[in-house]
C-alpha cells in the first residue's frame, strides 16, 4: 500500500525511471540545516510535507532562509534516498562506491558528452531541416508560491530546491507558525511541474 496520494504516485513513479532504487515508496524522512535553525521533511517524491521552525531569529533575511530551506531539503532527502537504496538492498554497495569515491581510491568516471553539433548530426545522416525541440521557457523550473505570495521555491526538473525566494519585510517579522505553513506550501511539487 502506498504512503502516497494520487500526484505522489505520479511523481514517484516519474523520477523512479531515473533510478528506480533511488526512487521507492518509502516513509517521509526529516533533515535540518546544519545550524538547526528548521528541519524539513519530505515524502518519497520529494514534496515537502512538514517543516519545523526552530529558531526563528536566525532566519529573518532571505539569504539565511534560502540556505537553511536548501540544507535542510537536501538533509531529508539524503534520508529518503538512504530509506530507498536500504529497501532495494543496495545501500551498503552504494555507500561503499561513495566511500572510495570521496576518500580517493576510486576515480570518478565521467561519461562524454555527446556531439550535438549541426555537422555531426548530418554526418549521422540527419536531414537537413530543423528539429523541434522543447522550447528553453517549457524546460526552466518553476516556482511554486505559498498562499500568501511571500515565500517560493524554485525546483529542478529531478525536484531538487535549486532556489528559495522570501519577502524580506514579511520574513523579519513572520511568526514561526506563519513561516512554516508558508515553507510547506511553497514545497509543494505537483505532477504539473515534475512530469
Amino acid at each position: 500500500m502506498s504512503n502516497l496520494d494520487y500526484d505522489g504516485q505520479q511523481l514517484l513513479a516519474r523520477l523512479s525511471t531515473e533510478d528506480a532504487d533511488l526512487f521507492r515508496d518509502v516513509p517521509d524522512a526529516t533533515g535540518a540545516d546544519h545550524a538547526d535553525r528548521l528541519a524539513v521533511t519530505v515524502d518519497s517524491a520529494r514534496r515537502v510535507v512538514a517543516v519545523d521552525v526552530r529558531d526563528v531569529a536566525r532566519l529573518r533575511t532571505p539569504e539565511d532562509l534560502a540556505a537553511a530551506v536548501r540544507e535542510a531539503f537536501a538533509a531529508a532527502d539524503g534520508q529518503r534516498a538512504l530509506a530507498s537504496l536500504t529497501e532495494a538492498g543496495k545501500a551498503e554497495d552504494r555507500l561503499a562506491h561513495a566511500d572510495a569515491l570521496v576518500s580517493g581510491r576510486r576515480k570518478l568516471q565521467v561519461r562524454s558528452a555527446p556531439d550535438v553539433s549541426y555537422q555531426a548530426y548530418v554526418e549521422r545522416g540527419g536531414r537537413h531541416r530543423a528539429r523541434v525541440v522543447q522550447s528553453a521557457a517549457a524546460a526552466r523550473p518553476d516556482a511554486t508560491t505559498s498562499d500568501n505570495g511571500y515565500v517560493s521555491i524554485v525546483r529542478d526538473e529531478h525536484g531538487m530546491v535549486s532556489a528559495v525566494h522570501a519577502d524580506g519585510e514579511w520574513l523579519s517579522a513572520a511568526q514561526p507558525h506563519h513561516l512554516e505553513r508558508a515553507l510547506q506550501q511553497a514545497g509543494r511539487w505537483t505532477t504539473r511541474q515534475g512530469l
